[in-house]
């Protein structure tokens, strides 16, 4: 009885351990020195607040105006650069989600 839970545990571990490695839980250093998701390979960055207000902005208009001058900061491979959001595009896109979602019901 012992051994099977001891095997029950360590298969916890290993499917816990590896739900964790794809959704980017755990990170390591790529060769560069910058910190990457697992899963994903992308550089993984903790958003400002001014960057979540400049992404609300983009896709809920009219909070605080709503212009098309949304802007994020993205790092790359060279260092973080400043990237205009489409915040048409986004909105679109958002629309087309919430038009699928109400065809649903």
């Amino acid at each position: 009885m012992k051994t099977f839970r001891y095997a029950v545990g360590l298969a916890g571990l290993l499917v816990a351990g590896h739900a964790m490695a794809q959704y980017g839980v755990w990170t390591k250093k790529s060769a560069n020195g910058s910190w990457v998701a697992p899963r994903t390979g992308f550089t993984s960055l903790v958003l400002s607040q001014a960057e979540i207000n400049a992404f609300r902005e983009c896709v809920l208009p009219g909070r605080s105006g709503g212009d098309n001058s949304a802007t994020r900061i993205v790092e790359t491979a060279t260092g973080k650069e400043v990237k205009l959001l489409d915040c048409e595009a986004m909105r679109a896109e958002r629309k087309a989600e919430q038009d699928r979602l109400n065809a649903k019901k």
